[in-house]
């Protein structure tokens, strides 16, 4: 953990009651240019899955914090102030992200002044059954939670969590930021895996 640096990515990772998804992301974040933080908030209910999941944290130096039965919404509300970064970024458990992922977004807000910053990203719709690449854009149904960055001093204090269908709540996320005038825009590559 890199505390009292700008530029440090604080990534909140919410994980569920699904173990192995885990041991591919947390790898893929310790693969990143640092500065960064880990902090994993586990919304599982079951005292084994956790015990897992607790020992991945520790395994890549993660905080860890138990949240069982929140959303992910829930549990990122929760370990926000617990965060140090100058950064929050809100992997779910099934991402996965390629190397120069937090170099990239940095830089393009660095270049730019931009206090959101998104990526496009691999995405597996499951009804489809196929990969297929994502095409961000800031509105509903057009971004997904794993692959942007958001600039700490401008995130709002609570999320829409279980007031807003869990399909939009990422991109209600991203509306609230950009109707508020938040400086943002897409960095070049695609940069998420999403499973």
């Amino acid at each position: 953990m890199w505390r009292g640096q700008t530029g440090v990515i604080s990534f909140i990772v919410s994980v569920f009651d699904r173990t192995l998804p885990l041991y591919c992301l947390l790898p893929s974040l310790m693969l990143q240019e640092p500065p960064w933080e880990i902090i994993v908030t586990d919304a599982s209910t079951d005292p084994g899955v956790q015990a897992i999941h607790r020992a991945a944290a520790e395994w890549v130096g993660a905080r860890y914090l138990s949240t069982p039965g929140l959303d992910c919404y829930a549990d990122a509300e929760k370990a926000i102030p617990l965060a140090t970064g100058t950064w929050i970024c809100l992997p779910n458990d099934d991402g996965y992200y390629v190397p120069g992922f937090a170099q990239t977004m940095r830089q393009a807000a660095r270049e730019h002044g931009w206090d959101l910053v998104y990526c496009d990203l691999v995405y597996d719709p499951r009804l489809a059954g196929v990969y297929e690449v994502l095409r961000v854009v800031p509105k509903l149904m057009g971004i997904d939670k794993t692959c942007f960055i958001v600039r700490r001093s401008v995130m709002p204090p609570v999320f829409p969590g279980k007031d807003v269908n869990w399909k939009f709540c990422d991109g209600w996320l991203v509306e609230q930021l950009v109707k508020a005038g938040v400086r943002h825009g897409k960095a070049p590559g695609v940069m998420v895996v999403h499973n």
